[in-house]
C-alpha cells in the first residue's frame, strides 16, 4: 500500500471487512441449512402458546444465525485467516447478542408457563378440584393408600446409605471384600 493509509486505519478497515465476510458466510450457510433451522425452531417453540410462537421463532432463528457466525469466525481464526483482535471483538459482540436473545426467550417461556399455570388453576377451581391436589407428595400418598399393593420405598441416596457417626460399620468378612484386597494373617 506504500504507506497511503496508516496502520490503525488499515486494521480498522480489515476488521470491518472480516466481520462482513463472516456475516455473509453465515447467511449463506444458514440458507443452505434452512431445513435444519426450521426443525430446530419447531422443536424450541412447540411448547409455547400459538400467539407466542412467531416472535419466539424469530428469536430462535436469530440465535442460530449468531451461533453459525461464531462457528465460522472460530474456523477462520483457527485457520489464521482472521486476526486475533478481530476474532475476539466479533466473538464478544456475538456472544452478548446471543445471551440477550436467550434471556428474552427464557422470559417468554416463563411468562407462557405462568399463563398456562393460571389457566390450569382456574379450570381446576372451576371443576372443584382441591388445592391439595397440586401437592405431589400428598397426591402420591393418597394414591399409595388406595393401592392394594404395598408401596415401594424410594431408593436411598449415598448420604443416607453412609453409616451414622457413632454407629459401627458393617463387619468385613471374606465374602464382602474382593480377593485381591484380602489379607491373610496366619
Amino acid at each position: 500500500l506504500k504507506h497511503e493509509i496508516d496502520e490503525p486505519t488499515f486494521r480498522q478497515l480489515s476488521e470491518q471487512k472480516q466481520t462482513e465476510i463472516v456475516l455473509l458466510e453465515a447467511q449463506i450457510e444458514s440458507e443452505k441449512a434452512a431445513g435444519d433451522v426450521a426443525r430446530a425452531v419447531e422443536e424450541k417453540t412447540r411448547t409455547l402458546p400459538v400467539e407466542d410462537r412467531e416472535p419466539a421463532a424469530a428469536m430462535v432463528r436469530q440465535k442460530l444465525f449468531y451461533e453459525k457466525m461464531l462457528e465460522i469466525a472460530n474456523r477462520k481464526y483457527l485457520k489464521r485467516l482472521m486476526r486475533e483482535e478481530t476474532y475476539l471483538t466479533l466473538s464478544r459482540d456475538v456472544k452478548k447478542k446471543t445471551i440477550a436473545l436467550e434471556a428474552q426467550l427464557n422470559l417468554m417461556y416463563k411468562a407462557a408457563a405462568r399463563r398456562i399455570m393460571v389457566e390450569t388453576q382456574a379450570k381446576l377451581a372451576k371443576a372443584g378440584v382441591e388445592e391439595s391436589a397440586f401437592d405431589l407428595e400428598k397426591a402420591a400418598e393418597e394414591i399409595a393408600e388406595q393401592s392394594p399393593r404395598k408401596p415401594v420405598p424410594w431408593p436411598k441416596t449415598q448420604e443416607e446409605n453412609r453409616p451414622k457417626p457413632g454407629s459401627q460399620a458393617p463387619a468385613v468378612n471374606d465374602r464382602t471384600v474382593p480377593r485381591r484386597l484380602r489379607h491373610r494373617h496366619e
